[in-house]
């Protein structure tokens, strides 16, 4: 299993073509952005993106919503932005004790709505609901940039998930991406070492589930990583977002997707090949030499034990033979007398 995961790893996508490399963008208000041109300025940054990339999230709770009205507000106007640049956003907020992402498409409706599973616990623990631990699952087909050459419009066919920062860390709640192409993982953590921390332990999981993630965080590393497990890009909080001179910044990346989705063997057997390695390893240490060598020892005593034990007997069982013979010996020779 390490060769074969070593092969994985050290495999170059040597075969995909440049019409399949999809431009995707971070968009990562600053930490605690309560401003009430929040939202506006989000938008604005988003729509600088949206010239370019066709996929583009929001850093975890990017902003909060107090009410349903509120929300039905920000998913419209986010929705106009979509349909005007023909890209996929999705708008990661916080509406009263849920943290939220909604995915929305070219078209304006909603791809999906995801409410995060695993709150970081003491930050989140008092005041945020977890979801129901679904993550959702969809096909989606992402426009791809038209060259002039070629009259229809084109797209790259995606199956995308989502999970929101620590969820990453729960490889139980990952496999059910396990049929996607690309997670798309909104965060925020506060510093660079936490977030490249959690960066790396997203790109376990795509080594686990063989898939692609875009990981946008405000406060650590932002990332993307393919779906061998390798950091193809990272960055990380862009130290403005620590003032109030700049709320926003982002940032745009290449996304290169084969044509085949990766399977893995993790991905179809789960947790059985290393529950049968720890059961095979705990056996070996059962048996392992100190092991064998103490019950050597203890068999070399018992046998000694018994040698002593025969040694002792041996004059007594000779004394007995000889008054057992002795009247054997006498009969035999009466008669054959």
């Amino acid at each position: 299993m390490l060769a074969w995961g070593n092969e994985r790893a050290s495999y170059l996508d040597t075969s995909i073509e440049s019409e399949n490399f999809v431009k995707a963008a971070c968009v990562l208000p600053r930490l605690g952005l309560l401003d009430s041109d929040a939202i506006d300025q989000i938008l604005t940054a988003t729509e600088s993106l949206a010239n370019s990339a066709k996929i583009i999230i929001w850093s975890e709770a990017a902003v909060t919503v107090r009410s349903e009205k509120e929300l039905e507000s920000l998913l419209k106007r986010a929705a106009n932005l979509t349909k005007t640049h023909r890209t996929f956003l999705g708008v990661a907020y916080r509406l009263l004790e849920k943290n939220m992402i909604t995915l929305i498409k070219p078209d304006g409706a909603a791809a999906f709505d995801y409410q995060k599973t695993h709150t970081v616990p003491i930050a989140e623990s008092y005041g945020t609901v977890p979801g129901p631990g679904v993550l959702p699952v969809v096909e989606i087909e992402v426009p791809r940039p038209h060259d002039g050459k070629k009259k229809k419009a084109t797209y790259t066919n995606l199956t995308v998930s989502t999970a929101i920062c620590l969820d990453m860390d729960f490889p139980q709640l990952l496999a059910g991406a396990s049929t996607a192409n690309l997670v798309l993982s909104p965060a925020q953590t506060w510093s660079a070492k936490i977030g490249r921390y959690h960066l790396n332990m997203a790109a376990v999981r795509a080594v686990e589930q063989g898939f692609w993630i875009l990981r946008c965080d405000a406060g650590g590393v932002s990332g993307v990583v393919d779906s061998r497990g390798r950091i193809r890009h990272w960055e990380t909080a862009s130290p403005s977002l620590t003032s109030k001179s700049h709320n926003v910044t982002g940032f745009i990346v290449d996304m290169p997707f084969g044509n085949d989705k990766i399977h893995t063997l993790y991905s179809s057997l789960g947790d059985l090949v290393p529950g049968l390695l720890i059961i095979a390893i705990l056996g070996a240490s059962v048996i392992s030499p100190a092991r064998t060598n103490r019950l050597r020892e203890s068999g070399n005593e018992a046998i000694s034990y018994l040698r002593r034990r025969i040694a002792d007997r041996v004059p007594q069982l000779k004394g007995w033979l000889r008054q057992t013979e002795e009247p054997r010996n006498q009969t035999v020779e009466d008669l054959l007398g």
